[in-house]
């Protein structure tokens, strides 16, 4: 094909329906024509284009999940629901680069964030699956505790991507003495101070959530926060030492929130979101999930239009299930889960982009 649209269509026409194309088409017409290559390998189409789908994945989210040590599903809500069926075509299998079981910290404008851990050296990559790309991380500074946490999100302001690990000084005194954050710009990491101490229930993984910005961990009876751009922690009591978290840490149409029910009580469970009320951040109630008293229920995400993801147990039968309720609706789909099914929902959405940063290297 010839390197220009011979006057029948405007490259301004062409941009607006490449736009609208998946990842993996843009990938092939990327060597249609150099006008094509250039335009689809612009920064300001890969922001706009990234921008859509991120749009898209508030109608449609697609939720990552484990299948054994070093695969990932994709699990679309509209298309696959909870099942495990026939998923072949939705199977990331994480590149052995990425060392014996990977621990997925987050995912972020399609790249997500892999740790591993051997003798105390943190290995990581930021891997975009769906350009087939990563960047290995250079090394932190070696820990010397069992104990750490691990966040990874954009900071919009900076436009950087940036990874934050706490390591706490266990089993001394259970404080976070040591932060150290990764900046992709400048790609090196720095050593921190931390203004608060991280103390009490401070446990090794991933951090839970990343809303506007700031990075979300619980710890023991508050929430820890971190602000990617001004790179400052935070501390938020939970709502009362009277309530039972029914929840991880959720996201919820781009507020903190999590579902909790009084104790001892067995019958419903309600949301609470963190609010900003007249510069004062508070907890408040904000409407009831109905609540099997003869299973056990956990929420693990919210995936928009009202519906959460989660698992549950029956009290009687034990028998599990992963579960879709909308509380708008009042509508609950049950997935049986089988015995030796290692599948395991993260709680995270992956939206696929073009976003390709600098240092990424080509995977076969």
């Amino acid at each position: 094909m010839a390197n220009n649209f011979d006057g029948d269509i405007s490259e301004d026409i062409v941009r607006e329906i490449l736009l609208r194309l998946p990842v993996k088409l843009l990938l092939r017409y990327m060597s249609v024509c150099k006008t094509w290559l250039s335009i689809i390998t612009s920064p300001d189409f890969i922001s706009s284009h990234t921008q859509r789908a991120l749009m898209v994945s508030l109608i449609d989210p697609t939720l990552l999940a484990y299948r054994g040590v070093d695969e990932l599903i994709l699990f679309s809500r509209a298309r696959d629901g909870l099942t495990n069926n026939n998923h072949s075509n939705n199977l990331l299998v994480m590149p052995r680069l990425f060392g014996f079981t990977p621990l997925v910290i987050n995912s972020c404008n399609g790249i997500i964030c892999v740790a591993n851990s051997v003798n105390h050296n943190d290995l990581f990559h930021l891997w975009n699956p769906a350009i087939r790309k990563c960047r290995k991380l250079p090394h932190p500074p070696r820990r010397r505790s069992y104990r750490y946490i691990i966040g990874f999100g954009y900071d919009s302001i900076s436009a950087d991507y940036k990874v934050v690990r706490c390591e706490c000084d266990y089993p001394r005194d259970f404080k976070a003495n040591k932060v150290h954050v990764y900046s992709a710009n400048a790609d090196c990491w720095r050593e921190i101070r931390p203004t608060i101490p991280l103390e009490h229930g401070l446990r090794s993984g991933r951090a839970d959530i990343v809303v506007n910005g700031v990075v979300y961990f619980e710890n023991f009876d508050e929430l820890i926060s971190f602000d990617l751009h001004k790179e400052i922690f935070g501390r938020i009591p939970l709502p009362s030492t009277h309530l039972q978290p029914k929840s991880d840490l959720l996201d919820f149409e781009g507020a903190v929130a999590m579902v909790f029910e009084n104790v001892g009580d067995e019958v419903g469970a309600h949301l609470w979101t963190l609010d900003d009320v007249s510069g004062r951040v508070t907890w408040t109630k904000r409407f009831s999930i109905d609540a099997d008293p003869d299973s056990r229920l956990w929420l693990i995400c919210y995936l928009g239009g009202g519906q959460f993801c989660g698992r549950i147990t029956n009290k009687k039968t034990y028998g599990l299930y992963n579960i879709l309720c909308n509380y708008e609706k009042k509508e609950t789909k049950l997935y049986r889960i089988d015995r030796d099914d290692s599948t395991c929902l993260t709680g995270m959405i992956h939206t696929e982009t073009i976003v390709s940063l600098g240092g990424f290297e080509q995977l076969e």
